[in-house]
C-alpha cells in the first residue's frame, strides 16, 4: 500500500496524517504522544468521523489569542513529575476559582477534639458530655478508645462504665473490651479480675483477643495459673500465639515453677511456633535451681543458631550475666 494522506483541520494548523511504515496507524506529524490517533485498516471510514468532529473549528476563537489576553489560565504541566508542578497547579485553580480556593488553602485548621475528662464524672455530666458530641451514636466506646491512647486514670473510665449501666442496663461486650484493654497496660490487677468475672457471666465464649488480654493480665498475679486455663480455651478455636504462650511462661516463671514453664515450651516449638525474644529473656533472667537448667538453657542458644535468629540487645544481655553467674 503506498502513502495515506488524511485531511484533517485540527485547530486550523494541522497538515498532514501520514501513514507509518512500521504498523496500521496514522501520527499527526506536529502532535506530541499524548495526541496520537490510532488508524485501523478502514481508514477512510475513520478519517471521515475525524473530519466531522473538528467541522466546527474555524468558529472557534483562538486559543493563543485567550492565553494572551489573559482569560484563560495557562495549562498544567504534562508530567507530574515536573519541577514546580504543585505550584502550578495551586496557581492554576486560583485562576480558575478566584479567591475563595486561597481562603479555603490557607483557612485555619480547627483543632482536633480533646474531651477527655480529667477526672470522674457523674452520670449527668457525662450525658451533657454525650449530647455535646458530634458522634453520640458511639459516643462511648470512641470515649474510651481516647482514653486508652491517652492512658487515662482508671477512675474515669469506670465513671463512664457506670453511667452507661445506669442509662441503658447493660454494657455492651465491645466496650468491656475496650475498658479490660485499659486495665491491662496500665496493670491494674483488681479491675482486670472484675471484668474477667463480669464477662466470664455475661458471655458464653469470647474472642481470642480478650483471652489473650486476660492471659497477659493474670500472669502477673497470684492467679496466675488461670492463663493455663485460658489456653486450654483458646486452643479449642485456635492455636494459641507464641504471645499467648509466652505471658503463661513468664507468669510460670515468675512464681518459681519452672517445670511448668518448661512444658509450655516445649509445647509450643512442637506445634512449629517461633518464640519471642522475650521469652527466652525470661528463661535467663529467672533464677532457675534445678540440676538440668543449664542444659535447657544451652538448648536455648542452640535453637536460635541453628534457626538463624540474632538476638537483641536486652537478650544479649541476659545471656551474657548467665554466663557470668
Amino acid at each position: 500500500m503506498g502513502t495515506l494522506l488524511i485531511s484533517c483541520t485540527l485547530n486550523n494548523i494541522y497538515p498532514l496524517l501520514v501513514r507509518s511504515r512500521s504498523s496500521c496507524f496514522a501520527v499527526h506529524k506536529n502532535v506530541s504522544s499524548f495526541f496520537k490517533v490510532w488508524v485501523p485498516l478502514k481508514v477512510q471510514r475513520f478519517s471521515t468521523r475525524v473530519g466531522n468532529s473538528h467541522e466546527g473549528d474555524n468558529k472557534r476563537p483562538n486559543t493563543k489569542q485567550k492565553e494572551q489576553s489573559g482569560k484563560v489560565p495557562h495549562a498544567l504541566p504534562k508530567s507530574v513529575f515536573a519541577a514546580g508542578t504543585a505550584r502550578k497547579k495551586a496557581e492554576f485553580l486560583k485562576q480558575k476559582w478566584g479567591n475563595d480556593f486561597d481562603k479555603e488553602l490557607k483557612g485555619p485548621r480547627k483543632p482536633k477534639e480533646n474531651n477527655i475528662p480529667s477526672q470522674p464524672l457523674t452520670a449527668a455530666q457525662w450525658k451533657t458530655l454525650k449530647d455535646d458530641a458530634r458522634a453520640s451514636h458511639h459516643f462511648e466506646v470512641s470515649m474510651m478508645e481516647k482514653m486508652l491512647a491517652a492512658n487515662s486514670d482508671i477512675d474515669v473510665a469506670k465513671s463512664l462504665l457506670a453511667y452507661v449501666a445506669m442509662e441503658t442496663g447493660t454494657v455492651s461486650y465491645e466496650l468491656l473490651l475496650r475498658y479490660l484493654t485499659l486495665c491491662v497496660h496500665g496493670n491494674h490487677e483488681s479491675e482486670v479480675f472484675d471484668v474477667y468475672d463480669i464477662m466470664k457471666k455475661r458471655f458464653k465464649t469470647l474472642e481470642t483477643g480478650a483471652y489473650s488480654l486476660f492471659i497477659k493480665g493474670f500472669s502477673r498475679t497470684e492467679k496466675w495459673r488461670e492463663c493455663l486455663l485460658l489456653l486450654e480455651s483458646i486452643k479449642r478455636v485456635i492455636t494459641p500465639s507464641p504471645r499467648n504462650y509466652g505471658y503463661a511462661i513468664n507468669g510460670a516463671l515468675l512464681h518459681s515453677d519452672s517445670r511448668t514453664a518448661w512444658v509450655l515450651y516445649e509445647e509450643m516449638v512442637e506445634k512449629g511456633l517461633t518464640p519471642n525474644q522475650e521469652t527466652w529473656q525470661a528463661f535467663f533472667d529467672s533464677d532457675l535451681s534445678a540440676h538440668d537448667s543449664e542444659s535447657k538453657l544451652s538448648s536455648l542458644l542452640l535453637y536460635m543458631r541453628n534457626n538463624q535468629i540474632y538476638p537483641g540487645e536486652a537478650l544479649v544481655k541476659s545471656i551474657k550475666a548467665w554466663f557470668e553467674r
